[in-house]
This record gives structure tokens, C-alpha cells and sequence, in this order.
């Protein structure tokens, strides 16, 4: 894994780039970068309310990868250990009263 340059406020505003590039929902995750980490947590949409595909979320941990381990604590989806699984879907509760 290549060592990024920059200070952490400059990779972080880097990170949150990458977090907008793929259109998240920032009021929804929270994220930090630290040294040689990125944590998510909370729940992971995108700006519109829709479900990311698997697909989309291979991109999105592939482009944080240069920024080190990615360590997750997310609601809806479960991308630790190499996996990425769907935990909640919005739409799991549709038809019930």
C-alpha cells in the first residue's frame, strides 16, 4: 500500500472527496481518517436514500485503500474481514403496520 502525503486535515478533506465522489449521505456516516486507518460508521446511503449494489461498494473501498485500513461499524451493511454483505435494507420494513 503506497504512503499518502499530507497532513491528516489534508487527507482527511481527501477522503470526504472520495466519500462525495460516490454520492454518500454524509448526515447519515460518520467517518474519520487517522494516520493509517479510515473508520465509517453509521449508516451507509446514498445522498438520493437508495441502497448502494455490492459493485458500488468494491469501487468505494477501493479507492479508500491507499488511505490504509478501513474499519467499519455501519447499520446496514457489513464491510469487514474482505466481505461486503447487506445487513438492513430501507425497504425491509415495507408492508408492515
Amino acid at each position: 500500500m503506497p504512503k499518502l502525503k499530507g497532513t491528516k486535515a489534508e487527507l482527511s478533506k481527501e477522503v470526504r472527496r472520495i466519500l462525495n465522489k460516490h454520492r454518500i449521505d454524509l448526515t447519515m456516516l460518520d467517518y474519520s481518517y487517522g494516520g493509517s486507518s479510515v473508520r465509517l460508521s453509521g449508516g451507509l446511503w446514498k445522498n438520493d436514500g437508495t441502497e448502494f449494489s455490492v459493485e458500488a461498494l468494491t469501487y468505494l473501498i477501493n479507492d479508500l485503500y491507499p488511505f490504509g485500513t478501513l474499519y467499519t461499524d455501519l447499520i446496514n451493511w457489513d464491510l469487514n474481514g474482505g466481505t461486503i454483505r447487506i445487513i438492513h435494507s430501507h425497504n425491509d420494513n415495507d408492508g408492515e403496520n
